[in-house]
């Protein structure tokens, strides 16, 4: 295919700007592409399992949530400092047609050229930079646009520590033309088989590219409907193979505009709802619609003007909690990169927003920031000198690494994939079992740079279960905080085994300061401390054990 007829066909299968305004004020257009986010999360939330998940990720980020918001309110006249660039390994799979064998042939096989515009388009968007960014047309201080300090790198190292591209092709014409509800998640799963699992969803951020994406199952009552543009997965799907963003090869990268459809997708993914989600109670802010406090509720899904005024919900002020900015009716925010509205309108995420993509990436797909994935294969560091250590409880699905000695005595849920990497041994210590249907592996390596974000222990990985009830019989050291999140005053307890000749209890603020230095009985077996927070400020805190037979810490979140 010629470079001129290349550029006719996507010219003729993208949304031109005259076809775009022309859709001012009525509903959305059959010839754009939709987001197909809401049918497909709502189908997995009918499965229990899915649905007990979705509340659990909700509960924690709505702790986070308040959280936040009262640290911004105690803070509001101090000067601000820059946040963290969070930095997150992307690796894309372009599934193209049998017929486009060579990037560049068609639409669905996109040269190395268009994805790395895409992904550049990407970063500007998030970091509200170059052409992505701007403001909307409301001028209110809660609704402008700014920079998440999240960013996105192409994947150079996989899992194993091998050098990778980052861009994996793979000729298949039944998935390039993909039935989503009848082929999702056969793709991800056919994907991972062909790549060796050698990019563990946890770990990396996977874009499927495809030619078409269709979904229904082709019945009356349930017709095909082959005008979906891309979806994503909520981050309770994170120890899923569903885990990641479907998308049109044609849109990735080929123009400004079309690149919105893979930014929207990417909110999605860390956590953001429609901002016409639920529509306009608003009640409670960080409850009612898309959970954002300041994105005004909204319960348009159709297109407007650029520019123009358009308002479609009238309770913006019902909320009067310190959460929500709004005293007065506002606008809708349909320049929301979250909106159903022109591309050519969409230039936005708000604070709120940026927050709560933080808090899921902090929190819920934290592996992501300790990933390997953006380091360069030839890069070296020493091993964590520290032991990382998984005992008694549930050993969620994920890669355990950057740890010179892994001990694990926990189990392997059902239908998980666990992968053990350390430098000098491995230990699978009595108790240790892997439940029918799950998966492990384990292998002595080389440490590599786990990312820029070093700390000085592996995160607990995200738990869906209660927590454990203490062992009288714990074969190294345990511990754990009652309840989580605290208000006031909370338990510590944590177990010292046998030959524990030195022990260090600390709770430190997330810059390394200590707050709480806590008195120790040296004596084996389970102990227990109080806390007391309440002269503390809201926030997030890790309490860490060490001691000479190894180091824990844990996650504190303040209310």
């Amino acid at each position: 295919m010629t470079a001129r007829l290349l550029i006719l066909l996507m010219a003729l299968l993208l949304p031109s700007a005259a076809h775009l305004r022309a859709q001012s004020k009525g509903r959305q257009s059959q010839t754009i592409p939709e987001c197909g986010f809401d049918p497909i999360h709502q189908q997995l939330l009918q499965e229990p399992d899915n649905l007990s998940r979705q509340q659990i990720v909700e509960r924690q980020l709505y702790q986070r949530a308040l959280a936040v918001a009262q640290s911004r309110r105690a803070a509001r006249n101090v000067t601000s400092t820059q946040e963290e660039i969070l930095t997150i390994p992307v690796v894309i799979h372009i599934i193209h047609l049998s017929s486009e064998p060579n990037p560049g042939d068609g639409l669905s096989n996109p040269t190395n050229a268009q994805i790395l515009t895409g992904l550049d388009h990407l970063n500007q968007a998030y970091r509200n930079m170059g052409e992505y960014g701007g403001n909307g047309h409301n001028t209110h201080t809660s609704v402008q646009s700014v920079d998440t300090g999240i960013e996105f790198c192409l994947a150079q190292t996989d899992i194993y520590g091998n050098p990778t591209s980052g861009i994996l092709r793979y000729s298949s014409d039944e998935y390039s033309d993909l039935q989503a509800d009848l082929e999702d998640p056969a793709l991800q799963s056919w994907v991972d088989k062909q790549d060796e699992q050698a990019f563990p969803v946890t770990n990396y951020a996977h874009v499927w590219l495809v030619n078409k994406i269709c979904r229904g199952t082709g019945t009356t009552k349930d017709p095909f409907n082959c005008n979906i543009g891309g979806y994503a997965y909520y981050p309770a799907t994170l120890e899923s193979v569903y885990n990641g963003v479907v998308a049109l090869s044609y849109l990735w990268g080929t123009s400004v505009q079309g690149s919105k459809n893979h930014i929207h997708e990417f909110g999605h993914y860390l956590g953001l709802y429609h901002t016409f989600q639920g529509g306009c109670p608003n009640g409670d802010c960080l409850t009612s619609g898309d959970r954002i406090c300041d994105t005004p509720p909204d319960s348009r899904t159709s297109f407007s003007d650029c520019g123009s005024p358009d308002n479609s919900c009238f309770t913006d002020a019902d909320d009067t909690s310190n959460n929500n900015p709004f005293t007065t009716d506002q606008d809708d925010l349909y320049e929301n990169y979250m909106d159903y509205t022109s591309k050519y309108c969409q230039n936005t995420f708000t604070r709120g927003q940026a927050d709560r993509m933080r808090s899921v990436l902090l929190e819920i797909r934290h592996q992501l920031l300790r990933s390997i994935g953006c380091a360069s294969p030839t890069d070296q560091k020493l091993c964590n000198e520290e032991e990382l250590v998984l005992m008694d409880k549930n050993i969620a699905s994920g890669v355990y690494d950057n740890a010179t000695t892994i001990s694990a005595g926990g189990e392997v849920q059902q239908s998980s994939s666990v992968i053990f990497h350390a430098s000098e041994s491995i230990k699978l210590m009595p108790g240790f079992r892997a439940a029918k249907g799950s998966a492990f592996s384990a292998s002595l390596q080389e440490c590599r740079p786990a990312s820029s974000r070093q700390t000085d222990q592996q995160p607990e990985p995200l738990s869906f279960t209660e927590p454990a009830i203490p062992s009288e019989n714990q074969q190294s050291i345990a511990l754990q905080i009652l309840p989580n999140p605290v208000r006031s005053r909370a338990e510590i307890r944590y177990y010292l085994p046998k030959d524990t000749e030195m022990a260090n209890l600390v709770l430190s603020d997330v810059n390394g300061r200590a707050v709480r230095q806590f008195p120790f009985n040296r004596e084996t077996g389970w102990q227990q401390q109080e806390i007391d927070v309440q002269d503390l400020s809201a926030g997030i805190y890790i309490l860490r054990l060490r001691t000479n037979t190894g180091a824990l810490s844990r996650q504190v979140i303040v209310q």
